[in-house]
């Protein structure tokens, strides 16, 4: 029968190993096994609470020594003195078991502390004390094995040792003593740091309680003592005080550990170690579960009112004023899409989180899902001809069906872009920021955020580094030694190596992964390094994290390479040594400097002015802006700094570097957060891709086309296989995607997009604009014109004779449908495929078009075969079809359309990005193309982000400047994150609308594609009646300065950077003078010559 004193030590016990257990559980939660020190001593807590009770069991099974007279004794059998003797022992060990528990838990604690407390000056605090605290153990431990000598007299029963070893009154009295006085010095710690936390009092005094229940544990350990010393003669009250003192320790030091596993949030927990997930702190719907704040003061007494020019304090701290280049957010969110700022130097991209602590997560541009395939479907040769016959008969669904079943590869999907990981950067700084305030340059393409913690001042600066081909960054604090870094790789899936280092005196992280497919089958590999400098800081590293500690500055470099460009490990991370060591001996500064000045020689070419935005809106939070853009039209700034993000984003994602092939932007640019980015991040070629680089030549950024028609080198060879194998033509073609090997095979059997013949031939118009834009005859001899040749050389074979035209099938209108007629079958189906198709004709007008242009240029003779073919065949395409409605039709037919307001406007490429739309080119078909724009447009499309975009260009090639502006406002009120990231219907980031939407800004002031150079085609005037655009750039390579005042002409200036003829246009068609003298026929001029126009 258990006795009463059993009965609570072990329910306590119990009790007490399941608040342990809680305890480990939470903390599992949070951070997995990558374990601190406290986690660590829990684990000891429990072993020595589980051998205290045993001792104490013991010790009352056995009894001890305690009160054990001579007279006692002399009456014992040998039998009971050895018990007593081992009852004795257990005594001594139990008093060992126990100090050592209850320091343990004060080691617990001091660890918590320590996280919590990290980069403030209370660190210091809890160093000193965990010094004192581990003394005061040793303290404790040397009286209860030195008071009593020698030591066997501990657990002698006979003779009687006496009362000075077997009552133990200095272990009381030194336990009372250092045990409190530790206690309350480890209580006092967190006082100060949550006196200067703003949270209301009744919030303070519950967390008060919780972080300060140590003071329960020193009144348990008094009431102990003095219970104890009073009935000293007996065992009993002494051993259950021991329980019950040990038992509210552990309750009291677990405590803020368990508490997350009944909240909704991970309160306080601030180490996440190599973890790739994020971490959590108390908040609201918050990233990080504070306030994040863009201006002075920190939790909710945010100043928004601000200006928002960046610049630094006497305090360095960021401060902004009126510009319309650089967005700065208020909030961190738990969504990469809402929240993260881009950089990147076109190789590689970085995302900025901001936040207490910072997440970069990394994307290198060859980092694919594995490596090339064949796709090219066997039977696809020896099928056209049937699938051919069942569209002339009017089996459209069977048709389809034949072309999807024996035309399409077996591995429906090309590789598809992937991510490097994450850098997690653990500062520590859990709690409280103020003065809180992240940034994105658009000009100089920079990225940071600088704040106060614990009255310390922290910056940090991220770089893309073109010139050096790394990525950088900078944090600093104003205190010497306050800054503490915690830093490791995370990724979701296939990594290979996961390691920090500060071997040799390099401080770095390396992550090396792959694909996925095993080695045999050569997956893409790749490996990334992050090296650390911080002159005076503690360096170690714990498997894959590195500890920075005791710093000032530190200074970050970061390079990945892979197994694409490569062809061994050993090249690729002596690539990556190369470029560190490199970076690391020029330094953060001046690798800084150079890659600013890099990236400002470029995005400072150009620029915009749309007016100032009224009530002081450009000085709010970006993503503030975007919530009430939605609705309100009047923050023109934000239209300006949204036209500076997208060229940002084309620079970061698309620079020509030494390698022999850069990749182009794809879906996402550059930037991408998972394994698998959305659609694959391919590179589709049905209008995405083209769209990227629509802006490229207009605002001065014609280079960032160069990484393009390297994509299209590595495709070339891989079309020519594509065309022989499937259609039995010499010359080169693409379906609708490209993967980073150039695959231009059919993909996704998606009905609606698949067999789609026309890549090559949309993607060949960026080779002869890039030539119109710089008037590089040798650019255009050496590449555009070969692969003009190439892409009509398969047309010319393609190609099929009906009713008078060459004509394409089976293919299809991008991604659109129409209902079956009666007449066909199956009637009353939806079905994408037929054959002669709007847009294929019109684009195969474009490429027979320039193909006699640049031959006309490059004084290729009529003689010369490929020019006559060309001659020939141009008249042989179908021109543009007109319906019932007025309206251009999209296929031979006017089929019933299945989505009236469809997303792709592929009927109208002849209107934008084509010319033979154009109000200045014809005018029944410019008039029939705006009937169609109008009926999609009052039906509803723009239904995701590019469409939108796509449609604002539409609008400002039709010389309709309000009509554009309507869809910029489109724009806003739907798709912009809060980063301004374009997105496809208000949810995933697709960089393609941001892209296009500097385009069709770009559009509405300067057009120069129908051979005239048009200034203020589509100003929308009452919307921004007032502004200036330089730096731009008209085909001809003439670079335009414009300005206007109150919705008219102002003035402008042309620039002739290599000479040539100049024809005029402003507004619609007003008189100017051209240097004084009035304008009537078009100019010849000089190399370097400029020339100010202004109203006549």
């Amino acid at each position: 029968m258990a006795t009463p004193f059993q009965t609570e030590a072990w329910t306590e016990y119990g009790l007490g190993v399941i608040v342990i257990l809680l305890r480990i559980f939470a903390r599992w939660r949070i951070i997995g096994f990558n374990w601190q020190g406290d986690d660590y001593f829990a684990v000891l807590c429990l072993i020595f609470w589980t051998l205290e009770l045993c001792m104490l069991e013991l010790i009352g099974q056995n009894g001890t020594n305690i009160g054990i007279t001579d007279e006692i004794g002399a009456t014992l059998t040998p039998q009971e003195i050895a018990k007593f003797e081992f009852g004795s022992k257990c005594l001594l060990a139990g008093w060992n078991f126990y100090v050592t528990l209850i320091w343990c838990l004060k080691a617990c604690i001091l660890f918590f502390f320590s996280r919590i407390t990290l980069a403030t000056r209370q660190q210091k605090i809890v160093k000193w004390t965990a010094i004192a605290t581990i003394l005061a153990y040793c303290g404790v431990i040397v009286v209860i094995w030195g008071h009593c000598t020698p030591v066997q007299r501990n657990w002698q029963v006979v003779p009687y040792p006496g009362d000075e070893c077997t009552l133990a009154v200095p272990n009381y009295l030194s336990l009372v003593v250092l045990n409190v006085t530790t206690d309350m010095c480890i209580v006092s710690i967190p006082l100060p740091l949550l006196w200067t936390v703003k949270l209301s009092i009744k919030r303070k005094l519950a967390i008060g309680v919780l972080l300060c229940s140590g003071v329960f544990v020193m009144i348990a350990a008094l009431l102990r003592c003095v219970l104890s010393l009073k009935d000293i003669d007996g065992i009993n009250v002494s051993t259950i005080w021991a329980i019950r003192e040990t038992f509210v320790g552990i309750i009291a030091v677990n405590a803020a550990c368990i508490r997350p596993l009944f909240s909704s949030a991970h309160w306080l927990s601030s180490s996440k170690g190599s973890s790739s997930g994020a971490m959590k702190y108390t908040g609201s719907g918050d990233r990080y579960g504070h306030q994040l704040v863009t201006i002075g003061g920190g939790g909710q007494s945010t100043d928004r009112s601000m200006p928002a020019k960046r610049r630094h304090n006497k305090y360095n701290m960021t401060e902004f004023d009126n510009n319309s280049s650089e967005e700065h957010i208020v909030k961190s969110s738990s969504e990469w899409e809402q929240g993260a700022l881009p950089i990147g130097n076109g190789r590689l991209g970085g995302t900025v989180w901001g936040g207490a602590n910072e997440t970069l997560t990394i994307n290198e541009n060859t980092i694919w899902s594995g490596p090339i395939q064949d796709r090219i479907p066997l039977n696809a040769l020896t099928t056209l001809p049937v699938a051919r016959e069942l569209f002339l008969s009017g089996k459209i669904t069977e048709g389809g069906q034949l072309v999807l079943r024996e035309m399409t590869p077996a591995e429906k999907s090309e590789r598809q872009f992937g991510y490097f990981g994450n850098l997690d950067l653990d500062f520590g700084h859990s709690g409280n920021l103020e003065n809180y305030v992240r940034w994105l340059d658009t000009k100089q393409g920079n990225s940071g955020s600088s704040y106060a913690f614990d009255g310390v001042n922290f910056t940090r600066e991220f770089v893309a580094s073109y010139p050096a081909g790394v990525l950088a960054a900078r944090f600093t604090s104003s205190e010497e030694g306050a800054l503490n870094l915690k830093a490791s790789f995370s990724r979701l899936a296939n990594i290979l190596v996961n390691v920090a280092s500060t071997a040799g005196g390099v401080n770095s992280v390396t992550l090396m992964g792959s694909s996925g497919q095993p080695l045999d089958e050569n997956p893409i590999l790749f490996t990334g390094q992050a090296r650390f400098v911080a002159p005076g800081a503690k360096f170690e590293n714990d498997g894959s994290v590195l500890r920075i500690t005791g710093a000032t500055a530190i200074d970050l470099f970061f390079d990945a390479e892979t197994n694409y460009r490569f062809a061994s490990q050993e090249e690729w991370e002596a690539e990556i040594e190369r470029k560190l060591n490199a970076a690391l001996s020029k330094g953060y500064s001046d690798l800084r400097d150079e890659a600013l000045e890099d990236s400002s020689s470029l995005l400072g070419r150009a620029s915009i002015d749309l007016g100032r935005s009224p009530r002081g809106l450009s000085a709010l939070p970006t993503d503030e802006r975007v919530v009430i853009a939605r609705n309100d039209s009047s923050d023109v700034e934000l239209s300006t700094l949204t036209w500076n993000l997208g060229r940002h984003m084309l620079v970061g994602a698309s620079r020509n570097t030494e390698a022999d092939i850069d990749m182009p932007a794809n879906l996402q640019g550059i930037w991408n957060n998972k394994t698998t980015a959305a659609w694959g991040g391919k590179y589709t070629i049905n209008i995405n891709t083209e769209m990227n680089y629509w802006s490229a030549g207009p605002t001065n950024l014609i280079e960032t086309q160069e990484p393009l028609f390297d994509l299209m080198k590595v495709a070339n060879p891989r079309g020519k296989a594509m065309a022989k194998a499937m259609y039995g033509c010499d010359g080169t073609m693409f379906h609708h995607n490209l993967d980073v090997w150039g695959d231009p095979g059919a993909t996704d059997n998606y009905t609606s997009s698949t067999m789609w013949p026309m890549g090559a031939a949309w993607l060949v118009q960026h080779m002869v604009d890039h030539y119109h834009f710089t008037g590089d005859k040798a650019f255009l001899e050496d590449v555009a014109y070969p692969f003009l040749i190439d892409v009509a050389t398969f047309y010319e074979c393609y190609t099929f004779e009906h009713e008078g035209y060459r004509i394409t099938g089976p293919s299809l209108s991008p991604e659109n449908t129409f209902v079956v007629p009666s007449n066909f079958s199956v009637a009353g189906r939806s079905e994408p495929m037929d054959i002669d198709i709007t847009m294929d004709n019109q684009l195969m007008h474009d490429v027979f078009s320039a193909i006699i242009e640049a031959a006309d240029i490059l004084g290729i003779d009529n003689t010369n075969q490929d020019l006559k073919k060309a001659k020939d065949f141009l008249p042989l395409i179908k021109p543009a079809q007109i319906g019932s409605k007025g309206q251009i039709l999209e296929w031979r037919y006017e089929y019933k359309e299945s989505a009236p307001s469809h997303r792709h406007l592929s009927p109208l490429y002849a209107l934008h990005p084509g010319k033979e739309f154009s109000p200045l080119v014809n005018e029944t078909l410019a008039e029939a193309a705006q009937v169609l724009l109008d009926r999609r447009r009052d039906a509803g499309s723009g239904s995701t982000g590019w469409s939108r975009t796509w449609m604002i260009n539409m609008y400002a090639r039709s010389l309709r400047g309000a009509d554009a502006w309507e869809q910029v406002k489109g724009w806003f009120a739907t798709f912009p994150t809060a980063n301004l990231w374009n997105t496809d219907k208000g949810s995933t980031f697709q960089i393609d609308g941001n892209y296009g939407f500097t385009s069709g800004i770009t559009e509405m002031l300067l057009q120069s594609h129908t051979g005239t150079v048009h200034i203020l085609p589509a100003l929308p005037g009452e919307a921004v009646p007032t502004g200036s655009a330089n730096g731009l750039v008209a085909r001809g390579n003439f670079i335009i300065d414009i300005e206007w005042e109150n919705g008219t002409f102002k003035r402008a200036g042309i620039t002739s950077k290599i000479g040539g003829r100049l024809k005029l246009r402003v507004g619609n068609g007003e008189s100017v003078l051209v240097d004084g003298e009035k304008y009537a026929v078009e100019i010849s001029t000089s190399e370097g010559q400029v020339l100010e126009i202004t109203p006549a």
